[in-house]
């Protein structure tokens, strides 16, 4: 007979903990069902509060979490329900009205977190669990619709929040084809090309990033000439265009403390609105009443340059 090994104990301890868990399916929601049908929530709770999803077959799962949400939804305990309604959500058979109702719930509870109106255990505030259910929802959600306004929220959001380089991530998203008839698109279209301007960085932002925020204004303006948000637009490409010419002339100077007289020239045609060395970028972006860009022409006067 082999010895009994300490070794052998430990084999056999770890096949007891790791043998397969019983798990339940549909006869045994039945009483629970039973319960919600009369509205008894507190029962449902009693008989099913202490289950996770885990303990249910695949097939039972999607009943169970929606009948968890409901349940704890009508006793208003929506930290638990969002769970519920969350986890609903992951499943691939849940069905569309389940799912449908879940996308429903937890939008609304999203923006009651970040109103302050939903607490935490009755007394805190939680506006981080908002922001994260919305943006759940944005991967998770089905319907396109509501998707849509997953993204919308979270891109105002971030936006209000001065968190740019993300809010224009969503703006971006909420601009595809599938979103196009929920009403967003001149939010987005204009959010996306604020982000890039409110991104720019005063007096060391690159070319390229001031004529992404450029670009980006004027292709809103091109896609809605009677926008909602024309008059901000406007307003805001007058300033990407002086600081444009401000950039230029500021690089101009520069060369003429250095005495390179070519590259002096070079910048100050380019901040007047000129074509220099056939380059053609600015003449239909700089306003030649503009400041800088006077300044520019004076600059290239008084070096003798046509």
């Amino acid at each position: 007979m082999k010895p009994f090994t300490l070794f052998t104990l430990l084999a056999l301890l770890s096949n007891a903990c790791t043998a397969p868990q019983k798990q339940f399916n549909n006869e045994e929601l039945k009483p629970a069902l039973l319960y919600a049908e009369e509205g008894n929530w507190e029962n449902v709770q009693d008989l099913l509060g202490d289950y996770a999803s885990a303990d249910f077959s695949i097939a039972t799962q999607p009943d169970f979490n929606y009948l968890m949400a409901q349940a704890y939804d009508k006793l208003n305990k929506k930290s638990l329900a969002l769970f519920h309604y969350e986890e609903l959500l992951t499943l691939p058979n849940a069905s569309p009205s389940q799912t449908t109702e879940g996308e429903q719930k937890l939008l609304q509870y999203s923006q009651k977190l970040l109103s302050g109106e939903m607490k935490v255990a009755g007394i805190f505030t939680n506006r981080a669990r908002g922001i994260k259910t919305l943006e759940n929802l944005t991967v998770l959600a089905r319907t396109p619709s509501i998707k849509a306004e997953a993204l919308a929220r979270s891109a105002e959001y971030y936006f209000q929040d001065e968190r740019y380089e993300i809010a224009s991530k969503y703006y971006l998203k909420l601009q595809q084809p599938q979103y196009e008839s929920f009403g967003w698109a001149d939010r987005a279209t204009f959010g996306f090309a604020m982000c890039r301007y409110k991104m720019l960085v005063p007096k060391k932002s690159d070319l390229q990033s001031l004529l992404l925020a450029y670009y980006s204004l004027e292709n809103y303006l091109k896609q809605f000439p009677a926008g909602l948000n024309r008059a901000i637009a406007n307003k805001t490409l007058a300033a990407c265009r002086q600081t444009i010419a401000q950039q230029q002339l500021l690089i101009g100077n520069y060369y003429l403390t250095i005495d390179n007289m070519v590259g002096a020239v070079h910048h100050f045609k380019l901040a007047s609105g000129q074509t220099s060395n056939g380059e053609s970028t600015f003449t239909s972006i700089i306003d030649v009443n503009d400041p800088a860009a006077q300044e520019a022409a004076a600059q290239l006067k008084r070096l003798n340059v046509k």
